[in-house]
């Protein structure tokens, strides 16, 4: 077992326990979630390319222009269900593997894989249905915004509308953050493992609330230092470079977020149920 690891519920014993279990599984943590990422990357190309041809040649540009905090919602909500099948994997495999690590096992890349993809189904519909739940304060924004009746466009700086509609999802996502791991290790349906999140957390939102927070922002304030880099050169060279730095970035909270919810979900039923890591890892003998 890792010495490492905090049994209690604590942000910054989970924090440190991902991190450990991360470092120790990076190689095959690392390729899957490359790859996943890549197959999302795909799949936002394709869908800019469909999405611009198709408003260039059955929208006004100025109809676009009349709406475009609807349009930039709408797109928003688009992009997080296309996320949903690659991330339903990644994250099934890597809260495999980290249970597997919590329990002092080897991790390998196989056994990760072939859990991710033996429990995709539910892992899809659990992120999908918690991608939904979400979206729903920014579906209602852009619905407001393409009647014509909300006051946000014109009143409200857009910067205030983004800082309220992801602290929004974020109060609705920490409920059932834990959902992910739930349907992996316990085999619960989409629902049922929705409500089990919910139940588990109760309690211990506002850490939760913290913790959901830390990991979500991060790469944001990353990526934001990253920008302030000085590119006034615009060289091919540091376009890449920058490129390639914010890839990493991506590819180590994606990584890290998958892992926090396997730790996050040991940890809480420890300290709730006196359940550990041994016992809970027993599914995949």
């Amino acid at each position: 077992m890792n010495e490492a690891y905090d049994f209690r519920f604590r942000v910054a014993g989970v924090l440190k326990s991902s991190y450990f279990v991360l470092i120790r599984n990076i190689l095959p943590f690392g390729v899957i979630t490359v790859v996943m990422l890549a197959l999302f990357h795909v799949s936002t190309i394709i869908f800019g390319e469909f999405y611009w041809n198709y408003t260039l040649q059955n929208l006004p540009v100025q109809r676009h222009l009349d709406h475009e905090l609807g349009f930039s919602m709408l797109r928003v909500v688009i992009l997080d269900v296309l996320y949903a099948v690659p991330f339903s994997i990644l994250a099934a495999a890597l809260i495999s593997g980290s249970m597997l690590r919590l329990r002092g096992l080897e991790a390998s890349f196989k056994l990760c894989i072939r859990q991710g993809l033996a429990t995709m189904p539910r892992s899809f519909g659990v992120v999908l249905v918690a991608t939904l739940v979400i979206s729903v304060p920014g579906l209602i924004l852009a619905i407001f915004d393409f009647v014509g009746t909300s006051p946000l466009t014109s009143t409200v700086p857009y910067l205030y509308v983004a800082i309220c509609l992801v602290t929004v999802k974020l109060v609705l996502l920490c409920p059932i953050w834990l959902a992910v791991p739930v349907t992996v290790i316990e085999g619960r349906g989409v629902f049922k493992s929705l409500g089990r999140s919910m139940r588990l957390t109760k309690g211990d939102r506002v850490r939760m609330f913290a913790l959901v927070v830390l990991i979500w922002e991060t790469p944001n304030i990353v990526n934001s230092l990253i920008n302030m880099i000085d590119t006034t050169a615009q060289n091919l060279e540091v376009s890449v470079a920058i490129g390639t730095l914010k890839f990493l970035v991506e590819i180590l909270c994606t990584a890290f977020e998958a892992v926090a919810m396997a730790v996050g979900y040991d940890t809480i039923r420890r300290a709730k149920e006196g359940v550990g890591a041994d016992e809970i890892a027993k599914v995949f003998d």
